[in-house]
C-alpha cells in the first residue's frame, strides 16, 4: 500500500452508526415531511414519521458533521 493512500474498500473518515441510538423531542417538520429534532451534541436530526411535540427513540442511520438522519425506534410519547 502506498503511503498516504487508504487501503482498498475503507472510506477515510467514515464513522459507523450501526448501534447509535438517542431520545429526541421533535420540534419542527423540514419541507420534505421529517420531523426536525436536535441531538445531545448540537446537531440537527431529521426523523421520517414524527410531528412536532413527539418523543421519540431513534436510530442514528447517515451522520454528516452538522446534520444526521434518524430511523423511528420508539414513539415515547406523542404530541396530541
Amino acid at each position: 500500500m502506498a503511503a498516504g493512500r487508504p487501503e482498498r474498500g475503507v472510506v477515510s473518515g467514515a464513522v459507523s452508526t450501526a448501534e447509535a441510538t438517542a431520545e429526541v423531542t421533535v420540534r419542527a417538520i423540514a419541507a420534505g415531511g421529517s420531523g426536525v429534532a436536535d441531538l445531545p451534541d448540537g446537531r440537527v436530526v431529521f426523523v421520517p414519521r414524527t410531528a412536532p411535540g413527539d418523543r421519540a427513540r431513534i436510530r442514528l442511520v447517515k451522520e454528516r458533521p452538522r446534520w444526521a438522519e434518524g430511523a423511528l425506534q420508539r414513539l415515547l410519547d406523542t404530541a396530541g
